[in-house]
């Protein structure tokens, strides 16, 4: 129940209802059961005060990396989001368990705040950059051609 506190995801399990709404008041599922639609809840904010967005729903599925991410993302052929309060999951076949994968039995169904978490990033990649030249370390090329920035020299 700890996680509950921390985070929230568009359904969950709750006491008494093995999925419940939670950011999303209702949804549906396509009579061929390819495409599942979410409507999230008007009003509802994160921690930083920023609206709940489909975006927001759509990046923290994409950026799903716990144990099952692989099961997941084999299964999705797409995560669309058509307007801010609707997300809509398209899945290569049918996939009866789909809302107890996402809803509970992993991790995918979590939803962070991609501003913010975009914006930490940033700010992370920026600091590193100048921790770097503060330490008097220049960027490197690596073997794919691109740069990394070494937080330490190690010669």
């Amino acid at each position: 129940m700890v996680l509950y506190a921390l985070h929230d995801a568009l359904v969950k399990p709750m006491p008494g209802e093995p999925l419940a709404p939670s950011l999303a008041h209702s949804w549906s599922e396509s009579a061929d059961g390819l495409t599942l639609e979410f409507v999230i809840c008007p009003g509802v904010a994160f921690h930083n005060g920023d609206p709940v967005t489909a975006d927001d729903v759509k990046f923290s599925f994409e950026r799903y990396r716990g144990a099952s991410a692989a099961m997941m993302h084999a299964r999705v052929a797409a995560v669309e989001a058509p307007d801010p309060q609707r997300v809509r999951f398209r899945l290569k076949q049918p996939w009866s368990d789909f809302l107890t994968f996402y809803g509970s039995a992993t991790g995918a169904g979590w939803i962070v705040p991609k501003g913010y978490i975009m914006g930490c990033q940033v700010a992370l990649a920026r600091s590193t950059r100048a921790a770097c030249r503060r330490a008097g370390n220049q960027p490197r090329r690596d073997q794919s051609g691109g740069h990394r920035w070494p937080l330490a020299d190690h010669r």
